[in-house]
């Protein structure tokens, strides 16, 4: 139960590209097919990137005026619904262990809310790295379980918040109008009904297309996000009426996939704002704007 987050790719040189951070997410900048806004003084634009990205003198003069600033700095905000499954569960009641065969979890619904702030630095011409600290909240509902076949009467509703970091690196390759990247990211959800960490690898592809005008580039895409959840979550709730349910569970996503569809835009190179829609058995929406030096 987490936020997240976002995706890595192939290529030596960009000329033109756009990276994006899905979900969980977390946009980037796409170095564009033509220059936007007016180009600043050949010795100036040197001195600014003398030092990132790495291998920046080695790129065409012309690709090279066509690629985003090399540091941002941005905002996220994301909301997902998502449905998780229980791997494994080991529960006690009040202190008194509760045989597995006699109590079945089988699965709930997760409504999130997250708020990110994320750093980023073309560390290589085709390479993105980033950092995500970021808080979060929401709710589990429709939770299904069973005691020797019977429906426990859980609370229709759970509410949790906590706390998210985590980091990544997204790759990207470009011909022409046309652009793709693959981002991978992650992070750690410190949970206020969990104890310990909650780790979570997020990655996807994205393919599109970037359209340019004076003073504005802007791009739509495709692709796919993929979350992977590991480790135990373990914790206790107090139930009114029913007593301290202490737990020890592993969920994983009822669909590891799901599928993606944004656009962004960006002005003078210094502002970009993107959103994102999931859909598939995960839905999301993330709205992201950066700005970059």
């Amino acid at each position: 139960m987490r936020p997240h987050a976002t995706y890595c790719a192939l290529g030596l040189l960009i000329l033109m590209s756009v990276l994006r951070s899905p979900a969980q997410a977390q946009g980037t900048p796409i170095p564009s097919p033509a220059a936007v806004g007016q180009a600043s003084p050949p010795a100036e634009q040197k001195s600014h990137r003398l030092r990132f990205p790495i291998g920046i003198d080695r790129v065409p003069e012309e690709a090279r005026e066509k690629m985003p600033l090399p540091f941002g700095i941005g905002m996220n905000f994301f909301g997902s619904r998502e449905e998780y499954l229980f791997s494994s569960a080991s529960v006690s009641m009040n202190g008194q262990p509760i045989p597995p065969q006699m109590m079945i979890l089988d699965s709930l619904t997760v409504i999130q809310r997250s708020r990110t702030l994320r750093l980023d630095c073309w560390l290589l011409p085709f390479m993105n790295v980033y950092a995500i600290n970021g808080t979060f909240s929401g709710k589990a509902r429709d939770i299904k379980a069973s005691m020797v076949g019977q429906s426990i009467p859980l609370p229709e509703e759970i509410p949790f918040r906590g706390t998210n970091t985590g980091m990544g690196v997204t790759l990207a390759a470009g011909y022409k109008s046309m652009f793709f990247t693959y981002d991978w990211n992650t992070s750690w959800a410190k949970l206020n009904l969990a104890s310990g960490r909650v780790p979570t690898i997020t990655q996807g592809p994205r393919i599109g297309v970037v359209f340019e005008r004076p003073n504005v580039r802007a791009d739509v895409y495709v692709g796919g996000f993929k979350e992977n959840v590991s480790g135990n979550t373990e914790g206790s709730i107090a139930f009114t009426g029913i007593g301290l349910f202490d737990y020890d569970v592993t969920v994983r996503p009822e669909s590891a996939w799901n599928y993606v569809l944004g656009a962004d835009v960006e002005l003078q190179k210094q502002l970009q704002i993107s959103y994102e829609h999931g859909f598939g058995k995960r839905t999301h929406n993330m709205l992201s704007v950066t700005g970059r030096s």
